[in-house]
This record gives structure tokens, sequence and C-alpha cells, in this order.
């Protein structure tokens, strides 16, 4: 096992806008959705996108 080394993927990184939210593996999914439904009730339904980030192993 010597011979092998893991290598990082440089990932890509995109700014978020103010009106979308992201989800990702890191962390509780219940957490982000409990964050999410606060601000659409504060801000009455403002963002236009909720994107899922998903990593696999």
């Amino acid at each position: 096992m010597d011979r092998y080394q893991k290598v990082e993927k440089p990932k890509p990184h995109s700014p978020i806008n103010e009106n979308e939210i992201r989800i990702t593996t890191q962390g509780a999914i219940r957490n982000y959705i409990t964050y999410a439904t606060s601000l659409l009730q504060v801000y009455e339904s403002a963002f236009s996108s909720i994107s899922v980030w998903l990593r696999c192993i």
C-alpha cells in the first residue's frame, strides 16, 4: 500500500446567491430543513432555488 496515494480533486467553487440555500452531506439534514423552513417563513418564499449537493464515497 506504500505505492498508492490519495489525490485530492479540486472542487469547483461557485458563489452562493443571497436567495439560495445549499444542502450538503456534512451535518444533519434535519438541521438544514429546519433552517430553510425558518428562512422561508421569515422572508415569505423569497428564495429562487434550493440546491442539494451530494458526495458519494
